[in-house]
């Protein structure tokens, strides 16, 4: 029987794999593993188009020492951010997205409560719509997709974080105090990016989050306790709902349990179960540890908490297949309402 604290290579997928998060928990922290592949900067088809430019300035998809002090600053920043501000968000985010039914609120919620932060008017379920259009755009063009296609969409959305109105909100508020465009190697275009690299963070991610926890509750009434959903979420990663593994790539020749890893080799990480150490790995670690881990946590605990203390009449939904991403798995909901016998 394989060791599950060593790497398991799986050749379908090209690749060597650590299944337990321990062993994830390690490698997570080995400066010779990065997040791309030595020499490929961009995935092929994002080479030429806007949105291949932004991937290549957002910090999570860079490795290189000079983006140590904007990652500090932007750390500072999210940590800056008032909680009671980002939980009225989502709770009035949240409330609005419930109107346009259960796969709509699991999707737009997140994403919708970090752009209310960033300041994107969004006081409508239209305009709720509309974020999530080009965020799909966006995601569609990073998943082998036409790059070209998502080139207005990311046009779009950073005309709207670029307004004078989105500059007071409160944590593009806290960017501008703690991590300024001149913090960045790469000046305002840098900076500009990773505003966006935010935005599109609470896309797949947040909606996989609250989408495990919706389907979680709504299948188990006994995890319906009011006031204890963020200590209960990060349960909830752990058992998989969320992030469910991430990708590694040897930037040298390098040595690991005795398998002989050779530069270009690619790992996959699994982030879901219990380590040995004090914390998980639901949100990574090491160099690349999410920051924005407390923003996504507190904004899926006020929506659930919202959805506690007011159901607004409706039944629990039942979850149904959803979409099976590459790194998480989302579900899909129906609601009991729309299918009752009139």
């Amino acid at each position: 029987m394989p060791c599950p604290h060593a790497l398991q290579h799986r050749p379908e997928l090209r690749l060597w794999q650590a299944e337990h998060p321990a062993l994830s928990a390690a490698l997570l922290q080995r400066p010779e593993l990065g997040v791309r592949p030595p020499g490929k900067p961009l995935p092929a088809h994002l080479e030429g188009s806007r949105l291949g430019r932004l991937f290549g300035l957002w910090l999570r998809q860079r490795d290189d020492a000079s983006r140590s002090t904007p990652k500090q600053a932007l750390v500072r920043a999210l940590k800056a951010l008032p909680a009671a501000e980002l939980r009225a968000q989502a709770r009035r985010q949240a409330a609005l997205a419930l109107t346009g039914g259960w796969n709509h609120w699991v999707w737009a919620t997140p994403s919708a409560s970090i752009a209310a932060v960033l300041g994107l008017p969004l006081d409508s379920l239209s305009d709720q719509r509309w974020l999530h259009e080009q965020l799909r755009a966006i995601a569609g063009a990073l998943q082998d997709g036409q790059a070209g296609a998502a080139d207005p969409a990311c046009a779009a959305l950073l005309q709207s974080l670029a307004t004078p109105a989105a500059a007071a909100a409160p944590l593009q508020a806290c960017l501008h105090r703690l991590g300024p465009a001149q913090h960045w190697p790469g000046g305002v275009e840098e900076f500009e990016a990773n505003r966006l690299a935010l935005l599109w963070q609470s896309h797949e991610a947040g909606a996989a989050l609250l989408g495990n926890a919706l389907a979680r509750l709504a299948t188990e009434p006994a995890l319906r306790r009011p006031g204890r959903m963020l200590d209960w979420l990060p349960t909830l990663l752990r058992e998989g709902g969320g992030v469910r593994n991430t990708r590694r790539f040897a930037l040298e020749s390098l040595e690991i349990g005795g398998v002989r890893l050779r530069p270009g080799d690619a790992l996959l990480l699994n982030l879901a179960g219990k380590t040995t150490e004090a914390d998980d790995v639901g949100f990574g670690a090491g160099a690349h540890r999410c920051p924005g881990q407390d923003l996504a946590l507190e904004t899926a605990a006020a929506a659930l908490e919202l959805l506690l203390a007011y159901q607004d009449g409706r039944r629990w939904p039942t979850p149904t297949q959803g979409v099976t991403l590459a790194n998480a798995y989302i579900p899909a909901f129906i609601d009991p309402q729309e299918h009752a016998t009139p």
